[in-house]
């Protein structure tokens, strides 16, 4: 095999990776809205206590939310190590072994920590109103 064709293999591995973590992703967010839900009706078929209720969907809702930035960082640290490996296929870098898919220090440098990741617009903008409007439903009692 070509080395050419050996990077182009080894570039489709690296962007298969991150589009599985990108699904992760989006099934975190489907999970989250199904356990809240869950936890919702079950609050109101047996009138658990107002407390319990915002515990359970905020702890759910917190877990979910962790595990989604999580993912995104994964995502943002292999686009960087893809962009490493692309840049050493244009023969501007040589320092690239291939079909490692071992993150190194060099492409942790440039993602956000986690907590970062958490209050950006995407996620944010999912999880913080949902935790206004559990809140909001425990206290209300529909």
């Amino acid at each position: 095999m070509e080395i050419k064709e050996c990077y182009i293999k080894y570039l489709e591995m690296i962007q298969n990776v991150i589009s599985r973590l990108a699904g992760n992703v989006d099934q975190t967010n489907k999970w989250c809205l199904t356990s809240v839900v869950a936890v919702w009706v079950l609050m109101y078929k047996i009138s658990m206590p107002a407390w319990l209720n915002i515990m359970a969907s905020c702890v759910l809702i917190l877990i979910f939310w962790g595990m989604a930035s999580y993912f995104l960082q994964l995502e943002k640290r292999y686009r960087e190590m893809h962009a490493r490996v692309m840049s050493c296929f244009n023969g501007i870098r040589t320092d690239c072994e291939m079909f490692d898919l071992k993150l190194r220090e060099q492409d942790k440098k440039g993602s956000p920590c986690v907590l970062t990741i958490m209050f950006s617009s995407y996620l944010a903008l999912l999880y913080i109103p949902l935790i206004v409007v559990s809140v909001t439903f425990a206290l209300c009692r529909w």
